[in-house]
């Protein structure tokens, strides 16, 4: 089940990590390079639906720790949030907003 909630957020996200717009071939989906997240820490929110997850790179993951990403996103610049904003404007506008809040 996990593998094919990868490959489905794989897809939504056209084959990139939202966060840092690493392309992710089918390779690494696997590799254990990329793993599925949580939008919003689910030890805050117990948010455990596909809405509230997407890929991420892990070392982007692990780096953000238990912090909301766009926040972390925001403190690394305004160049970095404004890629991303733009980065995940192929996703569904629900997710969209949740990214961004």
């Amino acid at each position: 089940p996990k593998d094919k909630q990868k490959f489905h957020l794989w897809l939504e996200a056209r084959r990139r990590c939202p966060y840092t717009g690493k392309a992710i071939g089918v390779a690494d989906l696997f590799s254990g390079a990329f793993e599925i997240e949580h939008i919003f820490p689910y030890s805050q929110s117990s948010d455990d639906s596909m809405a509230n997850k997407t890929l991420c790179c892990q070392q982007f993951n692990k780096d953000a720790g238990n912090k909301v990403k766009a926040e972390y996103i925001k403190s690394l610049g305004p160049d970095k949030w404004l890629a991303f904003t733009e980065r995940i404007k192929c996703l569904p506008p629900g997710k969209q907003q949740r990214l961004m809040a």
